[in-house]
């Protein structure tokens, strides 16, 4: 009798207790809401830091180098003498070889002693200018244009995006099937703008209003998003537009208000029990 009445007593309480355990099986989840917002179409870009005019220092005549005084890094005057260079065919007077502009030595390429043939190159003269050049592969070159802005992200700067605007933008690239080079104002003291360095952009290409946004952590590699449907995780499948600074565009699929999840405490599949942080 006693067994009877205990067996019928734990019914109720497996029951009760299986009801706890699976009512508690649910997967934790945060979500967002999908709002409307400006939606940024940027085009990716390799930057570097170039010479705004570099050029060549030859003699016109070959001969015998018998004097350079330059050195690497050295700053010269339009005028200075570079090199001596006494001619094979008359050695007699040499011939002077002068900077044809005030700059700065970024190369030597023959030193005293030497036997050089008439415009071989002797060094390399910078203006000390600097430009920043930004190179866009072709697929993604459509509809850019001068006057765009750019964020620019350059070493040394901590990470800090750089304001730009592109100043030339080609109608055909450097070589067939290669990258467009475009010319990017960038207001930064000379100092750090040193040729070389080599850094990322990004040109902003359009600007979208009204348009639907999620975080991209809310978008699977497939395509779809999890909403929030009551206790439920709903995968629905979405078309996407610009990703920029880590907000989706979104064509279709969603509408504004959506709570779509964004992290969750274990995998989500479609018809997932969940339950929302902090309810």
């Amino acid at each position: 009798m006693f067994a009877r009445v205990l067996m019928y007593c734990s019914i109720p309480v497996a029951l009760v207790l299986a009801w706890y355990a699976w009512d508690h099986s649910r997967i934790d989840v945060d979500f967002v809401a999908v709002k409307s917002g400006m939606a940024v179409d940027a085009v990716p870009a390799t930057v570097t830091i170039e010479p705004a005019l570099e050029i060549k220092v030859s003699s016109q005549v070959a001969g015998q180098i018998t004097k350079g005084p330059v050195k690497l890094g050295q700053a010269v005057k339009t005028g200075d003498v570079l090199f001596e260079i006494t001619p094979l065919n008359s050695p007699g007077q040499p011939v002077e070889v002068t900077a044809t502009m005030d700059g700065i030595i970024t190369a030597i390429n023959a030193h005293p002693g030497e036997l050089v043939e008439a415009y071989a190159p002797l060094a390399r003269l910078w203006n000390g200018k600097a430009e920043l050049i930004g190179r866009v592969n072709p697929e993604n070159y459509v509809d850019i244009g001068v006057g765009m802005e750019a964020e620019v992200h350059l070493p040394g700067t901590g990470g800090e995006s750089l304001v730009a605007r592109v100043m030339q933008a080609p109608r055909f690239s450097e070589t067939v099937g290669g990258d467009f080079r475009l010319v990017i104002a960038l207001e930064l003291p000379p100092e750090r703008l040193l040729p070389g360095l080599v850094g990322n952009a990004q040109i902003l290409r359009r600007q979208v209003p009204d348009s639907l946004l999620i975080p991209a952590a809310a978008l699977n590699a497939d395509g779809t998003v999890f909403l929030v449907n009551g206790k439920h995780a709903e995968r629905v499948a979405i078309q996407t537009g610009s990703i920029f600074h880590g907000e989706v565009q979104v064509l279709a699929g969603l509408k504004p208000g959506d709570a779509v999840i964004i992290a969750s405490a274990a995998p989500l599949h479609d018809g997932s029990r969940i339950q929302l942080k902090g309810n």
